[in-house]
């Protein structure tokens, strides 16, 4: 990536899988900030992961706290606790956030919603401010 204070000039990845298939990477920002070189001179990278699957925890989790990484993970609250094998409950979240120091982010309670083809843009304006506010139902993610 180039080193520019004023915006990117280029910008290029790679990506590597196991021959099972098409891989699908989807970036849905990028962005130039002020400048932080004083503050972060070796630069700042966000990890973040969404819609609250297991692997989040079972491989995610173990391998960026051997870097010393720390996540974001975005929760489809509607998901939580549904389906283990598929997606995180309550405890694996407290882990990430209490024992990794993750962020527990959400960007929609309802899957239905947030899967829409084009995102809340295809939902009533009631259906965007309440959506959200039902993420609340996770509660407090501290130890009991």
């Amino acid at each position: 990536m180039p080193s520019t204070k004023t915006g990117f000039t280029d910008f290029q990845f790679s990506v590597y899988d196991n021959n099972s298939g098409a891989a699908t990477v989807n970036l849905q920002s990028i962005e130039v900030i002020s400048d932080g070189s004083e503050i972060f001179p070796g630069g700042v990278v966000s990890v973040t992961f969404d819609d609250s699957y297991v692997d989040q925890y079972s491989l995610a989790q173990p391998k960026m706290d051997s870097l010393g990484f720390r996540g974001t993970a975005y929760t489809t609250a509607e998901a939580v606790g549904s389906n283990h094998s598929v997606y995180m409950n309550l405890s694996d979240l407290r882990s990430l956030q209490n024992f990794s120091n993750w962020e527990i982010a959400g960007p929609a309670y309802s899957a239905t919603n947030h899967g829409m083809a084009n995102g809340f843009a295809d939902l009533t304006s009631d259906q965007v401010n309440i959506d959200p506010g039902y993420s609340a139902e996770l509660g407090d993610l501290t130890p009991r």
